[in-house]
């Protein structure tokens, strides 16, 4: 039922932005998101409160995510541009699919699936130039850092006693952040334009 709410809010929004073709305002986003909190927000919480049907809700919320994030890009960015659909589909997909994998991983596989996502995402913002997939990548590696305790670590190196021992990065940690690495060497759109331009020397 919590679920529910969610559900038949998307079904409204996605007959208005797609059928009708029409831009969300922002009365409907602040009503997504408050749909989001109580229907989403409430089944993970009757989920875990009865610890029952979490899987087949993380699995039916990640599908739906990653349905928000085919439709932004295949659909609302090639017939409409980039404008406030596209927008609240990626951000709605971002929330969907960070949370939905949170229910159904812990630990190191979450903080790798996260990192991994990011760099997937990092890679698609170069090849396809959507600045917002880089905020995306970087959601993602901000997430897997907190799941592989590198915030903690360096939390305690900025703000803990030097007497004190720091927590030790385990190996995940260490590929978590090797894999932002590898995003953050990932040139961006600017870049790519200026490599253009200097190829046909051209100014920009």
């Amino acid at each position: 039922m919590q679920l529910s709410l969610l559900t038949g809010y998307l079904a409204s929004i996605a007959i208005r932005t797609l059928i009708r073709g029409r831009d969300l305002n922002l009365f409907e986003v602040v009503q997504a998101v408050a749909a989001l909190m109580v229907g989403f927000g409430g089944a993970v919480y009757v989920a875990r409160a009865t610890d029952f049907g979490a899987a087949a809700l993380a699995a039916i919320n990640l599908a739906f995510g990653i349905g928000c994030y085919a439709v932004a890009f295949a659909f609302v960015a090639r017939r409409q541009g980039l404008r406030r659909n596209f927008y609240f589909y990626t951000s709605l997909a971002l929330i969907l699919v960070i949370v939905s994998t949170a229910l159904l991983l812990d630990g190191a596989r979450l903080s790798l699936l996260w990192m991994a996502c990011g760099v997937l995402a990092s890679w698609l913002a170069f090849r396809i130039s959507r600045v917002a997939l880089d905020f995306h990548a970087a959601a993602y590696a901000i997430a897997a850092m907190g799941a592989a305790g590198v915030l903690t670590t360096a939390g305690y190196g900025l703000i803990g006693s030097a007497d004190a021992s720091w927590p030790a990065i385990a190996a995940t940690g260490l590929l978590v952040l090797a894999s932002g690495l590898v995003c953050w060497t990932m040139p961006g759109r600017s870049r790519r334009r200026r490599r253009r331009c200097t190829r046909t020397r051209r100014g920009c």
